[in-house]
């Protein structure tokens, strides 16, 4: 008997290439596109005037597909979850001077959450996602295409929606990915990647929390307690952001070449932004707090390999397992550690373990 599978159909390359896979591999293939349009974004969009469907194209191209490889095809309207599970945690961690990752907590609650749910309930035995990552037993690995990699996005899936993922694109690069769109004539075969927060790929991160967040001005101030400027709310910047359009007249940077400055601290009870130049000491650090931790199968005495942001090359570190806290020890400095990213934990090629940044030590 076929294994059932339920895959998210995206409007995208990838996905639609999943599909494709998966059906000439002999399984039984569902799909279904997952849509998102909560009451937040709605009005996000209504007071901008802008589009009001932002996800037209990709619903259209998502049953293309879906038609031409002659399998069923559903919407699942997961706006209500998303808004609860990821917006919410978005607008409140930012509210609070973090800076959140949120295609984490969308890929645990909605894509390997909720799907999972709803494809259980409609008797498939797995899940298919287009994300360039694979897994071995109950672990995550990273994928084959080192440069698109999205294993690092999905350190929070637990031991159950392992198990019941499946990753087709795990041994390809993305070239390969684009030739079998283009040999099997997909509809998405030459489409941009999409960028982005997950679901919400053309909306600016800045655009919408200023719908969402007040401003609240606050002294831009440098190591020596000189007042550069002023910001409009903390939650406008990240860690290593640079800043411009400073003023400088009667500080010691009077006169001379001004560097580039960088944001380097955020001070949430005096809501100060401390900014310096890159070589900052404020901006590096080599021990990290992590919380709300997640490790499967961990060794102490094997090599480890952090990313403390997506994209990052592995750096080399300690992973110390203490009473109530894990603290992260990196071989080198960390440029522009930033409270709220997800810290994520390899062996090998393994997904091991992962965190979210509580803390510099």
């Amino acid at each position: 008997m076929k294994k059932k599978v339920l895959v998210g159909l995206s409007g995208g390359v990838d996905s639609s290439v999943s599909a494709y896979l998966l059906k000439k591999q002999g399984y039984e293939v569902i799909s279904a596109f997952i849509l998102i349009s909560p009451p937040m974004l709605q009005d996000f969009f209504k007071q901008k005037k802008t589009i009001t469907c932002p996800w037209s194209l990709d619903l259209r191209l998502a049953r293309q597909v879906a038609s031409q490889l002659n399998i069923p095809f559903y919407i699942f309207d997961f706006s209500r979850n998303y808004e609860k599970a990821v917006l919410k945690n978005f607008i409140s961690e930012y509210k609070k001077g973090s800076t959140p990752n949120p295609d984490v907590l969308c890929n645990q609650a909605i894509k390997f959450g909720q799907f999972l749910r709803i494809a259980q309930k409609v008797g498939a035995d797995y899940v298919a996602t287009g994300h360039y990552a694979g897994k071995l037993k109950n672990c995550i690995t990273r994928g084959k295409d080192k440069s698109k990699d999205q294993s690092y996005f999905l350190w929070k899936l637990d031991k159950n929606q392992i198990q019941k993922a499946i990753f087709p694109l795990s041994k390809l690069h993305k070239s390969e990915v684009r030739k079998i769109a283009s040999q099997a004539k997909l509809p998405t075969a030459s489409r941009p990647d999409s960028q982005g927060i997950c679901f919400l790929g053309q909306i600016k991160v800045q655009d919408f929390l200023s719908h969402q967040l007040k401003n609240k001005p606050g002294r831009i101030i440098n190591n020596k307690n000189e007042i550069l400027g002023e910001h409009q709310g903390l939650w406008r910047y990240t860690i290593g952001q640079k800043i411009a359009g400073l003023r400088f007249t009667g500080t010691s940077y009077a006169g001379k070449d001004i560097p580039l400055l960088y944001a380097t601290r955020k001070n949430l009870l005096k809501n100060y932004l401390l900014v310096g130049p890159l070589a900052s000491p404020e901006l590096y650090s080599r021990q990290i707090a992590i919380n709300q931790t997640n490790f499967g199968k961990f060794n102490p005495s094997q090599q480890t390999l952090c990313q403390i942001r997506y994209g990052q090359a592995p750096q080399k570190c300690q992973v110390k397992m203490q009473k109530n806290s894990v603290v992260v020890v990196f071989e080198k400095q960390q440029r522009a550690v930033t409270i709220g990213q997800s810290l994520v934990v390899y062996q090998g090629d393994t997904l091991v373990g992962g965190g979210i940044i509580k803390s510099i030590i």
